[in-house]
């Protein structure tokens, strides 16, 4: 049992899973892989006096990471230790989401300060800051920005980058560097956003001018495969599942083909809010609550 439904998963070795929290962002969980020991750590930061406001841990061993993209900076430290440093002082390159695929590379999202569309990018960390995009991996349907919103996750085992798109049945696998190697289709038909969006004038805000259809939520990727949790009911799923259970859809990255489903269950009213798989094992958060399951 967790302390609040506010964690999440930051990453894992082969022995301990890591979790974050929304609410508290410098205190880490930490439990073995059975879920028997659980030990607590706080980050120190070499400066914590920025404007923080999305901040996000990641776990890529023997380093941690804090990012925050509103600021924007980024820290690294050793897991031994907890200590940050500054990786990337506030520089004006904004990010809204990040995912590390290296000790020195960085995957993010950021937006076009043209034209307001969503493009990824790389942060380079050798000697000095190298920041380079890879400007039409994201395909525009609406308005670049919301129809082009999405998870990103990075394979660690396969060494393969993976976006998947939240509002249409389409997902993209990259190698590190965001070279693409393919575009693929989730078993879901809907294969364009179905939103309109709106300009506003006074505040010159874009909004969604009708609530979107979700198709993907979560996602997570490991050893070639892609765990999807698919909002839309199947054509042979019962309705009556959807009232009891997450279901995540697998796929196979390697040769872009579905696998399987499997169903998460509800715990106490709660659904599934992040998950995370290690080897045979998916690590899911469900409300106050996280469980180990065994992948046969």
């Amino acid at each position: 049992k967790l302390i609040n439904n506010s964690q999440y998963i930051a990453g894992s070795d082969n022995e301990t899973v890591y979790l974050a929290d929304h609410l508290a962002p410098l205190h880490i969980t930490a439990y073995d892989t059975t879920l028997k020991t659980k030990k607590r750590f706080k980050i120190e930061l070499e400066r914590d006096d920025f404007p923080f406001r999305t901040v996000q841990v990641k776990v890529l061993p023997p380093y941690f990471y804090l990012m925050d993209g509103t600021v924007p900076v980024i820290y690294r430290g050793l897991l031994s230790d907890w200590k940050g440093k500054i990786l990337m002082k506030p520089n004006g390159y904004y990010f809204s989401k990040a995912e590390v695929t290296t000790p020195n590379t960085i995957v993010f999202r950021a937006q076009n300060s043209n034209n307001g569309q969503n493009v990824l990018g790389t942060f380079q960390f050798e000697d000095s800051l190298k920041v380079s995009y890879a400007p039409n991996l994201l395909q525009k349907q609406v308005d670049g920005f919301f129809d082009t919103d999405g998870t990103m996750f990075f394979d660690h085992v396969k060494k393969k980058f993976v976006y998947t798109y939240y509002y249409r049945n389409q997902f993209m696998v990259s190698d590190p560097s965001l070279k693409l190697d393919y575009r693929g289709k989730t078993i879901d038909t809907i294969s364009h956003v179905n939103f309109k969006t709106a300009y506003i004038k006074e505040t010159k805000e874009r909004k969604m001018a009708s609530p979107p259809l979700t198709v993907n939520q979560l996602t997570t990727s490991s050893n070639g495969l892609l765990f999807v949790n698919s909002k839309i009911v199947g054509r042979y799923e019962p309705k009556e599942m959807w009232q009891e259970a997450s279901v995540v859809d697998i796929y196979d990255t390697h040769n872009n083909s579905y696998l399987s489903s499997i169903y998460i269950y509800h715990v106490e009213k709660a659904r599934l809010q992040s998950m995370y798989v290690v080897g045979d094992n998916l690590y899911a958060v469900i409300g106050f609550y996280l469980h180990r399951y065994h992948l046969n």
